[in-house]
């Protein structure tokens, strides 16, 4: 079956359709994505441990959060946006953006009141004061609702899940990033990376990277059909960015000012996140891509909860072991995200035989128990 038939102008029905390799790549690329950027969010985070970690401390932060880590949201965007396409062409706009709130907002919502209800309740018992609660200090209620609930300003209380709220901001503007691809194509694009890389595009969308990369995916799904770029392509675009993160280690590339710095990023989360995207179509084929599609049906409740699990793992492991370690705090990071997606795999079962108004809260649809298996249901955006 070939993976997505390309959408011509002239067809009778002009929305694309997923084929299984497609569907395949998307699972094993979500798995992957959320896996990495879990290790951007490990309490209390790595850079907390610079002076103990020296040389270990780069290795990991440059490979596991600099690279793989923060591609992940880019291609976690293009895969939205490639999603959103058929979504919106069979149902509309309409039913698109209330579909897409009950499965991003309403779940952002109940994580981030969560987060806020489990800080109060650690400061009441024992009187620690996490980041969540320091943050708190001098909001008033109306305060908390807009930025820590709402993520109005991109200050919601589970600082992961903001990328939510830019992705939903990304759905109420698809007609009009569909019409400009259609229109425009690529130099829509490219005029569109130019703006967000220039002055970016807040408060609309706070991180002008999804909204750019999202038009990717659009336009991947309405003139290319396909994820994936060309192998040759592909090889050289890694290949560039390898040079570049060599010339970087040498200390031949500094990026120096807003725009150089900004420019720098992005190539490094395009490269990246080209890199995760190529890969996962190949591995999806494999042994190991059906090992990981065993994960990916609780992928999403990973991602939603993986803040919650990170604070209160790290809680344990201060008592146990005390905050200021070394070595050990190496194990503690490196084991934190494999841990929870076992944990939230076990937990899966269980969470599919709950009331669905409760399971729509908590990770964003209901399912039936016995569901998740490879191609057995539609894959949501984020």
């Amino acid at each position: 079956m070939p993976a997505l038939p390309r959408v011509r102008e002239h067809s009778a029905s002009p929305v694309p359709s997923i084929g299984r390799d497609v569907s395949m790549q998307i699972e094993v690329c979500r798995v992957l994505c959320i896996f990495f950027m879990m290790y951007v969010h490990v309490s209390p985070g790595l850079d907390a441990f610079e002076a103990q970690l020296g040389g270990v401390l780069g290795g990991l932060k440059t490979v596991l959060i600099d690279n793989l880590g923060r591609a992940s949201v880019p291609a976690l965007s293009v895969v939205s946006g490639f999603l959103v396409v058929p979504a919106l062409l069979r149902s509309g706009w309409l039913a698109l953006v209330r579909e897409r709130f009950g499965t991003l907002i309403v779940p952002m919502v109940f994580w981030n009141v969560a987060i806020l209800a489990l800080s109060l309740a650690i400061f009441h018992a024992i009187g620690a004061r996490t980041t969540v609660m320091r943050a708190l200090t001098d909001t008033t209620p109306l305060g908390v609702a807009a930025s820590r609930v709402l993520s109005l300003d991109y200050g919601g209380a589970t600082t992961a899940l903001n990328f939510l709220r830019d992705v939903f901001v990304c759905v109420l503007l698809s007609p009009l990033l569909l019409s400009g691809v259609r229109r425009a194509g690529w130099l829509f694009v490219a005029a569109l990376w130019a703006t967000g890389l220039a002055v970016g595009f807040a408060p609309l969308v706070y991180r002008p990277g999804i909204l750019m990369f999202f038009t990717v995916g659009m336009i991947a799904a309405q003139r290319h059909g396909r994820l994936a770029l060309p192998t040759a392509v592909t090889a050289a675009v890694v290949a560039a960015g390898v040079a570049i993160e060599f010339a970087r280690w040498r200390g031949w590339w500094v990026p120096s000012g807003g725009l150089a710095r900004s420019a720098d990023e992005t190539v490094r989360r395009v490269v990246f996140s080209v890199l995760i995207l190529a890969v996962s179509l190949p591995l999806g084929r494999t042994a190991a891509g059906a090992v990981l599609a065993r994960f990916e049906p609780p992928i999403y409740l990973v991602f939603l909860g993986h803040s919650v699990a990170f604070m209160l793992a790290w809680g344990a492991w201060q008592k146990v072991f005390g905050a200021d370690l070394d070595f050990p705090y190496v194990v503690f990071f490196l084991l934190a995200p494999p841990a929870w997606m076992l944990l939230a795999r076990l937990l899966w079962g269980p969470a599919t035989r709950l009331p669905p108004g409760l399971q729509r809260l908590f990770k964003g649809k209901a399912s039936r128990p016995g569901t998740g298996r490879r191609g057995s249901r539609p894959l949501p955006a984020a």
